[in-house]
């Protein structure tokens, strides 16, 4: 609950920096569902630009960077490299989520990532190169669940409110604060309800 909880605070920060994915995504929602009913897992299929903003702040709030220690049972080749069985292997996944080869311009904030030029097909490159859950066979075992509910939270959120700069104040700093998960700075934030 805690790393879905964290994801969540990070997806706030970015949509008060990022106005415009708020706005566009809030337009998504309205058209599809509406503002009479809460978002569902069936309208995530109708929802391209809404779940690829999910897809964006997992990717870049990255809250867990240093995937748990493994262990290999037998030598193993990956890329050319050698690794001896008996080997403790630490995945980064920064590595991964920045990876250039997958997302043009990483160090942006950018649903796009996700989307092909038509706004509706996702990036296979993109979805393939996202781990946030970690990687191999044993991934997070929440990770069907945690899925779920930062769709339906965020959805939910930004359906009914608006998230900005109070006035007089700044822009949340984007800097993580390190620890075992990566947390944003505290920050205020003007909540409205869309009316």
């Amino acid at each position: 609950m805690e790393t879905t909880a964290t994801t969540l605070r990070w997806a706030i920060v970015f949509l008060v920096t990022h106005q415009d994915v708020q706005k566009k995504m809030q337009k998504e929602i309205d058209e599809v569902v509406g503002r009479d009913r809460r978002p569902t897992m069936t309208d995530k299929m109708n929802l391209p630009y809404s779940t690829a903003v999910v897809l964006e702040v997992q990717r870049k709030a990255n809250i867990v960077t240093i995937n748990v220690p493994r262990y290999t049972t037998v030598d193993t080749e990956i890329g050319g490299h050698s690794i001896p069985a008996h080997t403790t292997i630490i995945a980064q996944i920064t590595s991964v989520h920045d990876s250039p080869d997958a997302y043009s311009n990483p160090d942006r904030f950018d649903p796009a990532h996700f989307l092909e030029s038509d706004g509706k097909t996702f990036n296979k490159t993109a979805m393939d190169h996202l781990v946030p859950f970690s990687l191999g066979k044993r991934v997070c075992a929440g990770e069907s669940l945690a899925r779920m509910e930062l769709f339906l939270i965020l959805l939910s959120l930004v359906q009914r409110y608006s998230f900005d700069v109070p006035k007089g104040g700044s822009l949340p700093d984007l800097t993580p604060i390190f620890g075992t998960a990566l947390t944003p700075h505290p920050y205020k934030c003007k909540v409205t309800l869309r009316i």
